[in-house]
């Protein structure tokens, strides 16, 4: 399906909605709000919103559908979604009782939420948030402590933005502590407020695709990011809920990616079906050639080594 949105410039562009079925209607946050929407028009991160994922939930609505997943992974956004609340028809006031804006600089002046005119759809409709990363709303681990400087944000903004997100979360309603709710900026949270169920994101597209049940007819299994480093680990991205099927299932495999950052002795110890970490590095040629010759030379060899030593010929 073809919707439009205002993107994460406050530009208004068309945007795909997938369809599998159920039928269940896929919304990825990162389209409308993420990395790839960055430009020089991008605003700096205190006036961005996540006005544009709510209208995309709310046509999704007018087209008749009544189960939503949400990916919420890669959004540039740091609004505790009140942006897509706004965008849903929920309104936030300031002590003159005035309407308020919901970007992360004007957190501080709303001291009244109006769940009035919030779309009655939303309460007939199964909204299911597919976390890219554990991490709660507050604290260390949170979506501004860990999350806010690969943003932009200040040390004094994640202070400031902090406090706001405890208060305004409070007034919310929800569970700052529940995995996911700190994903995409507080986002997590946000829907969660309305009805939506957090649930890991790897989990669910692994189950889909069947994956379990595959790896009992697999000798080798290669798993991969982008960059691999501690944050990888610590808020069980998708490639460490692949290893961990590794090892339920008796299952060798290894990690591809473009960089790691972590000590691969203590990885390999921690999860003992890997046999290693492939590092494709970039350099001047193309990177699809580099990825197909890192994997000619490093993996094949890796395969048939283990796959030599398990075969009962």
């Amino acid at each position: 399906e073809t919707v439009s949105c205002r993107d994460l410039n406050g530009t208004r562009v068309s945007m795909s909605v997938g369809v599998i079925p159920g039928p269940t209607a896929v919304i990825e946050v990162a389209d409308a709000v993420g990395f790839s929407r960055k430009n020089d028009q991008t605003p700096p991160i205190g006036r961005r919103s996540s006005f544009g994922v709510g209208q995309l939930i709310k046509k999704t609505l007018d087209l008749g559908y009544r189960k939503i997943w949400i990916g919420l992974g890669g959004s540039l956004t740091a609004d505790l979604g009140l942006g897509a609340l706004a965008a849903l028809g929920m309104r936030f006031f300031d002590a003159d009782d005035a309407p308020v804006d919901t970007c992360p600089e004007a957190l501080s002046e709303i001291v009244r939420i109006d769940r009035e005119e919030l779309d009655p759809r939303l309460a007939q409709t199964e909204i299911t948030l597919l976390y890219d990363v554990t991490a709660p709303l507050l604290g260390e681990n949170g979506a501004l402590r860990v999350f806010g400087p690969q943003k932009g944000a200040t040390e004094e903004q994640i202070t400031q933005w902090e406090t706001e997100f405890e208060r305004l979360s409070g007034m919310l309603g929800g569970d700052p502590a529940a995995k996911g709710s700190g994903a995409a900026g507080g986002l997590g949270f946000g829907l969660a407020s309305i009805g939506g169920m957090l649930i890991s994101g790897a989990d669910k597209i692994l189950d889909r695709i069947g994956l379990q049940f595959a790896m009992r007819e697999t000798d080798f299994v290669i798993t991969g990011e982008g960059s691999f480093d501690t944050q990888s680990i610590r808020f069980r991205k998708a490639p460490v809920a692949v290893m961990e099927l590794l090892f339920s299932n008796d299952r060798p495999g290894c990690l591809f990616v473009g960089k790691s950052g972590v000590d691969s002795y203590e990885l390999l110890r921690g999860y003992p079906k890997l046999r290693g970490i492939i590092t494709c590095p970039a350099c001047d040629e193309p990177y699809e050639d580099t990825i197909a010759r890192t994997f000619e030379r490093d993996v094949l060899p890796m395969i048939g080594k283990d796959v030599a030593n398990t075969s009962d010929l």
